[in-house]
């Protein structure tokens, strides 16, 4: 199994909490950013452990006026080294201008098809805007933690994935659209350390997500594991071993 979408930076002792995911079976943690802070602790602990996919982007709720091309600069600088990008996206709920939010995007997915990346996206009260600039740049996408069961057949028309979280138990709109989700269009996420059931998620309870789905879907977890790790495995960026570099010195993100 693979979590495709943690902030590790939520966890108390991110180390511990990859253990206790290694320990559990998981193969691989996409490492998430949503901003310079926490894109540098991602490189630092994929340096570290290869196992820790990093993913450099800017949340659209860390968007500024007058900062976020700073931002996307580290982000263009560094996304050599990065799996994927994200997380990204727009958030209309939230009260940051939109037409700030496109620009940052924009400039983001621009990066993505440079470097032939999926691009890891947050869309909320969004997702026809984010389907358009999506389409427009050119990028393939997994929707994070999707919600809008409506628009799913639009989605996988334009050839993304959309990601499952431990919610499927508790949101009937996530529910609908992964088990109308084909599973060859699906990844496994925690959203780490998103609260899911009342308490804290970390990578480990990618497991919970994967029983989730094969109940959901009629199938055994096996299944669900096997099929969503390879679309995982094809969906980031994989390194050969060394090739982000195992030296801090050598790894340093600029």
């Amino acid at each position: 199994m693979i979590d495709t979408h943690a902030h590790l930076e939520g966890c108390d002792d991110p180390r511990a909490a990859l253990a206790r995911a290694w320990d559990a079976g998981v193969e691989a943690v996409a490492a998430v950013s949503m901003d310079e802070a926490t894109g540098r602790l991602a490189l630092r602990l994929a340096a570290e452990d290869r196992r820790v996919w990093p993913c450099l982007g800017l949340h659209p709720w860390q968007v500024r006026e007058g900062t976020w091309q700073d931002q996307v600069d580290f982000v263009e600088r560094n996304l050599h080294q990065a799996a994927a990008l994200g997380e990204v996206g727009l958030d209309y709920k939230k009260k940051i201008k939109k037409q700030i939010q496109q620009a940052a995007l924009a400039a983001q997915l621009d990066l993505a098809a440079r470097h032939g990346l999926t691009a890891l996206v947050h869309c909320r009260f969004s997702e026809r805007r984010v389907l358009h600039m999506l389409r427009e740049a050119g990028v393939r996408a997994v929707f994070h933690w999707f919600a809008a069961p409506d628009l799913l057949p639009q989605v996988l028309e334009q050839g993304h994935f959309i990601s499952a979280t431990p919610s499927v138990a508790t949101s009937p709109p996530h529910r609908d659209a992964v088990k109308a989700c084909p599973l060859e269009r699906l990844v496994l996420e925690t959203d780490t350390p998103v609260t899911h059931g009342g308490k804290p998620t970390e990578p480990a309870r990618v497991v919970e997500t994967c029983r989730l789905v094969a109940w959901l879907k009629g199938l055994t977890p096996a299944e669900v594991a096997a099929t969503t790790s390879a679309n995982a495995n094809a969906l980031f960026k994989q390194f050969e071993a060394g090739a982000r570099g195992r030296k801090p010195s050598c790894n340093d993100p600029n």
